[in-house]
């Protein structure tokens, strides 16, 4: 029996038509199973979420959401420490931002716990790299430089990060935190707390440590503004007792409130 060239063709791409169809109900399920067991885990439900991220992987063993969320359990443990790094290692090329970002700084903080800070500090490093990158990384980057005793690498990798995101607070509160501890910066501390005043003026953490370092350079005048500021922000009686002791010593040159 001779078949027509042209019903070939037809059942050809049909079949390719089909499994296109297949593949694309399978990617999508796998995404929907994922996605409900990431609902369970940030519940707190990881014998759930373990249950929809097999699932998913069931049908589909590449889906990198269900990587990603079985690799974040897994690290959580020494035993299957290994196995979650491999997992997320595999979900982070074709994670999307929603997802990346935290993935990455899993396996980075996974490889730091057992102190292969090497490996944590060049996913960062690639990872920050590409534009724009999460405040989180170049914070959790320092971090790792400053365990490794690069403190100036520390230092510029938060300069970068604010180059990137000149409105992220955490990052100014670290760059002041590393000129405080790793350069004894108190000059440069303070700059960057004013910055990030400017973008949170009612930030408590904020205040308190510019009412600190202003103190430290012996501007009493700014060291009591400050407090008054904290003090307007408290509703607790306690609290703003607490504070009216500190303007007390701060004026008497006797305050001994810790960074």
């Amino acid at each position: 029996m001779i078949v027509n060239p042209m019903i070939k063709e037809i059942q050809k791409y049909t079949i390719f038509f089909i499994l296109g169809i297949f593949l694309i109900f399978s990617c999508n399920n796998a995404n929907s199973l994922a996605k409900e067991g990431l609902k369970n885990l940030d519940q707190g439900k990881k014998i759930t979420a373990l249950k929809y991220f097999e699932e998913a992987l069931d049908s589909n063993k590449k889906n990198p959401i269900a990587l990603y969320g079985k690799g974040k359990i897994m690290t959580e443990s020494t035993l299957t420490l290994s196995l979650g790094q491999k997992l997320l290692e595999n979900s982070i090329p074709k994670l999307g931002d929603e997802y990346k970002v935290d993935a990455i700084l899993t396996l980075a903080r996974s490889y730091a716990r057992t102190n292969l800070y090497d490996k944590a500090i060049k996913l960062l490093e690639e990872s920050t790299s590409a534009e724009p990158a999460f405040p989180d990384l170049y914070i959790d980057l320092s971090f790792y430089y400053i365990q490794t005793l690069e403190k100036t690498k520390a230092r510029n990798i938060l300069a970068k990060g604010l180059e990137a995101n000149p409105k992220a607070v955490s990052l100014y509160l670290e760059l002041a935190n590393v000129d405080i501890k790793h350069f004894g910066n108190h000059t440069s501390a303070l700059s960057s707390l004013e910055k990030a005043y400017k973008l949170e003026n009612e930030n408590q953490e904020i205040i308190n440590k510019m009412a600190l370092e202003n103190y430290i350079l012996g501007n009493i005048k700014g060291t009591v503004e400050y407090l008054e500021k904290l003090k307007s922000l408290q509703s607790d009686s306690a609290e703003k007792s607490k504070i009216d002791e500190w303007i007390a010593q701060a004026k008497a040159g006797k305050w001994q409130a810790n960074p």
